[in-house]
């Protein structure tokens, strides 16, 4: 899959920061890139979020989102994959 077919699948996916700490299933709005590179390559490692938890995200810094919901980039990616094989 390319990564333009990938990163609009992400969009079809529900939030990983609602689905990890809530177990809930909320529609995603945004896909974001844990990198500020953004190539073709890091579109594979996006994170589907909705808007609120992409805000709140870039307003806390990485850190700051960490300890506030203590997910990390790492448990947000593994979130992102587990949404992907469900989705199969």
């Amino acid at each position: 899959m390319n990564a333009k077919d990938y990163l609009a699948h992400l969009h079809t996916l529900p939030c990983v920061v609602t689905f990890l700490l809530l177990g809930e299933r909320v529609k995603s709005e945004v896909v974001h890139h844990p990198e500020s590179v953004r190539d073709e390559l890091s579109h594979y490692a996006g994170i589907p979020m909705t808007d609120d938890w992409h805000k709140t995200l870039h307003r806390e810094s990485r850190r700051g989102f960490e300890r506030m919901t203590k997910l990390t980039p790492i448990d947000l990616l593994a979130g992102t994959i587990k949404l992907l094989m469900e989705a199969k």
